[in-house]
């Protein structure tokens, strides 16, 4: 008996901008796919930043492959409704189950990596809106710092004008 216990990072980052959203999740789709059914992995995970406020972005591992029955990827048991015994024989379905879900699962395969690029996506543009809005807050407390301590030079500047010309009239007096 031969135990493989490797994890490899095949891509850590794929170009976000360059290509639309939809066509990149069925590029990564094929790939991943291609690369279970022909044996090169075991099994796939996708982790990415699961977006849950402007605030909190949570990086969160998913399996994509092998697709269990029972669901044990996060996508599959978010909002899953409970199975309820005699419903699984109470469709039916043309051409055959297995036609359905053959044209289905590359499908459910594309969306859940197209979910997780938007995700990843609105998790770093709330991540550069909170940068810039620090920024711009943190660089207007500059400015008021800034400009208080140019009126206050200047200030010191002007009185001592003032006392060098007032100190200048004393002596012409006296």
């Amino acid at each position: 008996m031969q135990v493989r216990n490797t994890t490899q990072v095949i891509e850590a980052d794929w170009p976000l901008q360059s290509t639309p959203f939809p066509a990149l999740a069925r590029d990564i789709a094929h790939r991943l796919s291609d690369d279970f059914l022909s044996g090169k992995v075991d099994d796939v995970t996708l982790v990415s930043s699961r977006f849950v406020s402007t605030i909190v972005q949570r990086p969160t591992p998913q399996g994509l492959l092998p697709i269990s029955a029972s669901g044990t990827g996060q996508a599959t048991d978010r909002g899953a409704p409970e199975e309820k015994p005699g419903l699984r024989n109470a469709f039916e379905f043309e051409p055959d189950a297995g036609a359905v879900l053959a044209a289905l699962l590359p499908k459910y395969l594309e969306f859940t990596i197209y979910q997780a690029l938007l995700e990843t996506q609105a998790s770093e543009f709330a991540a550069r809106l909170i940068a810039m809005t620090n920024a711009t807050d943190n660089a207007g407390k500059l400015i008021d710092e800034l400009t208080l301590v140019m009126n206050k030079t200047r200030q010191a500047a002007i009185t001592k004008e003032i006392l060098e010309i007032v100190g200048g009239a004393e002596a012409l007096k006296g």
